[in-house]
C-alpha cells in the first residue's frame, strides 16, 4: 500500500490515514500512544500535507509511538490534542535549526490545541 494513499472510510470504522466525513471532508487523524504503561494516548490531525514522526517523547519518559494513522473508533469524533502543520514563513524564522530541517525537508510542525496535552507537556 502507498501511504500517501488514503483509506477511506466512515467517522465510526477503523480506517488509516483518512476519515471520511459529511460533503467529502476528510481529517487525517492519527494516534500517538505510550509504549510504557502509563497508557498517555493523544490524538493528533495532520492539517496540511507533510511527513510526521513515528515517536515524541512520554511525559513519563518513555515514547509516544504512532499507529500509522489507524485510530480506534471510539476517538474519530474527538477534537484532536495536538496538531501537525506547515510552519509560515515567520514561523520559520524562530525555530530550531533541527525542526527547520525537518520541516524544509518536508516534514511538519507539532502545534498543541487541547488544554490536556499542554498541562502534560507543562509537567515534562
Amino acid at each position: 500500500m502507498n501511504p500517501r494513499t488514503p483509506l477511506v472510510g466512515t467517522a465510526t470504522e477503523m480506517v488509516g490515514w483518512c476519515i471520511e466525513l459529511e460533503a467529502g471532508m476528510t481529517r487525517r487523524l492519527n494516534q500517538y500512544t505510550c509504549d510504557r504503561r502509563c497508557g498517555l494516548s493523544l490524538l493528533s490531525e495532520d492539517v496540511d500535507e507533510g511527513v510526521t514522526p513515528f515517536q515524541l517523547p512520554c511525559v513519563c519518559g518513555g515514547n509516544l509511538v504512532s499507529h500509522f494513522y489507524h485510530v480506534q473508533p471510539e476517538v474519530v469524533d474527538k477534537p484532536a490534542d495536538i496538531e501537525w502543520y506547515k510552519p509560515t514563513s515567520k514561523q520559520l524564522k524562530r525555530m530550531s535549526n533541527e525542526l527547520l530541517l525537518h520541516v524544509t525537508q518536508g516534514g511538519l510542525a507539532l502545534r498543541i490545541v487541547s488544554d490536556s496535552a499542554a498541562h502534560l507537556w507543562r509537567l515534562a
